[in-house]
C-alpha cells in the first residue's frame, strides 16, 4: 500500500520581490493566512520552498507572510507578496 505526498518541494516564481530562507508561505485568499509552506532557499533566478500538498500545484498563487509565522501574523494580504508555484521538483 502506497501512501500519499504530504509536502514537496517545488520552484516559486516572484518577480516583484526577494524572498529569504524561513519565509512561511499561506495560499492567496485564505483569510485564516496558515502557513502551509516555507522557502528553503534562493537564488537569482528564483526560490525553492517545501510546500503542503494540495497546494504544491503549479500554478497555485501563495503569499509570502515573512520570516516566521509571527511576523506574518501582523501583515494583511494585501501587503504580502504573491508568489507562483511553478513547478515540482522531484
Amino acid at each position: 500500500m502506497r501512501g500519499k505526498v504530504k509536502r514537496r518541494l517545488v520552484r516559486l516564481v516572484h518577480p516583484d520581490r526577494a524572498l529569504a530562507p524561513g519565509d512561511a508561505l499561506a495560499v492567496s485568499g485564505d483569510p485564516a493566512r496558515t502557513p502551509v509552506g516555507e522557502v528553503t532557499s534562493t537564488t537569482e533566478g528564483g526560490s525553492i520552498a517545501r510546500v503542503e500538498a494540495p497546494s504544491y500545484e503549479p500554478g497555485t498563487e501563495l503569499v509570502v507572510l515573512g520570516s516566521g509565522i509571527a511576523q506574518g501574523a501582523a501583515m494583511t494580504e494585501r501587503d504580502a507578496a504573491r508568489v507562483r508555484v511553478a513547478a515540482l521538483l522531484g
